[in-house]
Formats: structure tokens, sequence, C-alpha cells
């Protein structure tokens, strides 16, 4: 599946995707970052093209044709430049949350893809439910991240 995934054509915003995820990255956002350097000046920065295109080049998608279609895809045919900023709004709209990918990717590597003792973790009174008070609490405490962040995460997953 990877294999394919890498040989197919980026024709889309969700095409990139495939390829990200089939690239190594664990979230979209991680394969921004590798275009911005980590440095958020460059994000919303305008870009030509071929500017873009070698920002793309760095994430595995190194056609010409790939990049006037990605190009094309965030740009509408209007514009005649386009930003990170603007690729990650696009990447986002075809993305399961960006917050759920940064999750996921924290659970994973902290514990080694056992999703099942990631959940336990997070279970503190052992119930096997979560309530909103108890992710919160682990959320903030034991994963580094903010409430803001915490509380849209529990009510995306709460179904």
């Amino acid at each position: 599946y990877i294999a394919l995934e890498m040989a197919a054509p980026v024709r889309s915003l969700e095409a990139l995707r495939r390829r990200w995820i089939s690239s190594g990255y664990k979230s979209m956002t991680q394969a921004i970052r590798v275009m911005d350097k980590d440095d958020n000046l460059v994000g919303s920065r305008r870009l030509e093209l071929a500017e873009f295109g070698t920002m793309l080049s760095m994430t595995d998608v190194t056609d010409e044709s790939e990049h006037r279609y990605i190009f094309s895809a965030i740009c509408g045919g209007n514009q005649t430049t386009t930003s990170l900023e603007e690729l990650h709004c696009a990447i986002a709209a075809v993305s399961p949350s960006l917050l759920l990918e940064e999750l996921r990717d924290k659970l994973s590597k902290r514990f080694k893809g056992d999703f099942k003792r990631a959940f336990f973790y997070i279970d503190e009174d052992n119930e096997g439910v979560l309530s909103m008070k108890e992710f919160l609490n682990v959320a903030t405490r034991k994963l580094d991240l903010n409430r803001i962040e915490a509380e849209k995460m529990f009510r995306e997953i709460d179904l």
C-alpha cells in the first residue's frame, strides 16, 4: 500500500496528504514544518510556484506537474502566489483534525503504537470510560497540552 501511494501522482490535496503519510510523516503539521524549516517567518511569506515547488520537494513531492496541481488547488487559478500557511489551511480542510493527529502522534510515540495501553493511561479511574474532566486532567498534566487544545480534542473524539 505504501509503495502504491508513493508512486501515485499527486493531483489533489487528498493525494498530497496520502503521499505525506506514506512518506512517514506522522502529521500534516510535521510535513509543513519540514518545508518551513521550523521557521514561522517563512510560513506567511508569499511564494511563487518555483519556490513553492522547491519546498514541496523537501517532502517527497518532486514532480513539477504535482507542484502545479497543488499550487492551483490552493490558489484557484486567480493568484500568482501562495504561502505555507495557505497550504496548511488547505490540507487541514481535507484532513482529520490536526489536533487529533498531534494527539495520536504523541500517544503513538509514548506507547509505541499500543493505543489500548494509551487509553488505560488516560483512564485513571479504570472505569473504561473517559469523562471530560479526567481527559483534561491527564492531557494537561501528562501530555503537555494546553486546556483549550485538550477541550477541543475531547469534543472531537466524544461520540
